[in-house]
């Protein structure tokens, strides 16, 4: 029981951060703005970005496309903290290492709605 509920916390928060941070992207807000000229990325780069991070988190929400969310998720997460590394942003990958290890706990645990 308590498994399932530290995996709908974790569900919950993966979207609510998916929504935010995808949204700020899409709708070009200062913060994401700012991170995306850091990485040296345009705005074509930033809209796909956004709409990936979106997407990512809205199939983390349904147990049928659980995985692939989180899988998708995790790619997203490593691109960006590949783009930190080109441009030697060693304290900015580093953050990313536990945000890219998140979504392989979420598979652990399983979406608790699965049968």
């Amino acid at each position: 029981m308590a498994l399932r509920v530290l995996s709908a916390a974790l569900i919950l928060l993966t979207f609510i951060l998916s929504v935010r941070h995808g949204w700020g992207m899409l709708s070009s807000s200062p913060q994401a703005r700012a991170m995306a000229e850091e990485l040296r990325l345009g705005r074509t780069g930033q809209i796909v970005l956004g709409f990936l991070v979106l997407v990512s988190g809205v199939l983390v929400v349904f147990p049928a496309t659980f995985v692939a969310g989180n899988l998708l998720g995790a790619s997203l997460i490593f691109i960006v903290t590949i783009l930190q590394l080109r441009v030697r942003h060693l304290k900015g990958a580093l953050i990313e290492i536990p945000f890219f290890l998140l979504p392989f706990l979420m598979i652990y645990l399983h979406h608790p709605l699965r049968r």
